[in-house]
């Protein structure tokens, strides 16, 4: 591992750590329980685990995509969570609590299938059997990086309530501090990788997301008694959202 790639990884995981344990710190429980107990969970699986793969899949080949490229797109496809998605749903004032209880599900669910999912798809391609992955690396990883800070920001909560107030505001601000440098750092370091992709990798990744956040809003349901900005929030929450690029290089692939 490159002192480049080094430090992609800690500026990421540092940051998504401290940006989930803030989430946790606004939450308790209770809302994350109960919003697990009342969205479409089972449909939720099924547009992550399957739909969106297949479609990934289908819209590489139709794109003639380089293997590399096709294995690329896969492999997001088929990791369906972006870290950063309870941050969003903050933001847009949406239904944070399902951001999170979603954000620290998928992942660990994600550990054991994105494996098969990947396998399965990549037996179609040629020359991609050499592709390998480590379970247990990847399990490591997402609880460290995702569920534990997470589980510790709503344990503060329940414990010491006075004190995760008064930790919220400082462990959010140095957080997307360290996000911002994070991808800015991605962007440069990277920047003649992503403008070398061409354009139809880059029009098969935006097909393949907005596919996805359409998937997203529909499974999320048009009935919800609340604004367009909920509906919007809560889509990304449980869509398979393709910004997980970054953190790619925590998820034990190699």
């Amino acid at each position: 591992m490159t002192g480049t790639e080094i430090t992609i990884q800690v500026l990421t995981c540092s940051a998504l750590a401290g940006l989930l344990g803030a989430v946790g710190l606004r939450l308790t429980w209770r809302e994350i329980t109960t919003a697990l107990k009342q969205c479409r969970l089972a449909a939720i699986l099924v547009v992550n685990f399957a739909a969106i793969p297949l479609l990934a899949l289908a819209i590489a080949s139709g794109f003639s995509l380089r293997r590399d490229l096709v294995i690329a797109l896969i492999l997001l496809a088929a990791s369906p969570f972006a870290p950063v998605v309870p941050v969003f749903a903050r933001m847009a004032r949406g239904d944070l609590a399902l951001a999170a209880a979603l954000t620290g599900v998928l992942p660990l669910a994600a550990a054991f299938l994105t494996p098969l999912l990947v396998h399965a798809a990549l037996m179609v391609i040629s020359g991609a059997g050499a592709l390998q992955f480590n379970l247990l690396s990847s399990l490591t990883n997402l609880a460290t990086t995702i569920t534990l800070p997470l589980v510790t920001g709503v344990f503060a909560r329940y414990r010491a309530p006075d004190f995760a107030r008064a930790l919220l505001r400082p462990v959010e601000v140095t957080s997307e501090a360290l996000g911002a440098v994070s991808f800015v750092f991605v962007t440069a370091t990277q920047f003649r990788s992503i403008m070398n992709l061409g354009w139809r990798a880059w029009l098969a990744i935006i097909l393949v997301s907005e596919i996805s956040l359409l998937l997203g809003w529909k499974v999320g349901g048009p009935t919800a008694p609340r604004g367009w900005w909920w509906h919007l929030a809560q889509a990304i929450a449980i869509s398979h959202s393709l910004c997980s690029w970054p953190f790619r290089a925590s998820m034990g692939w190699r």
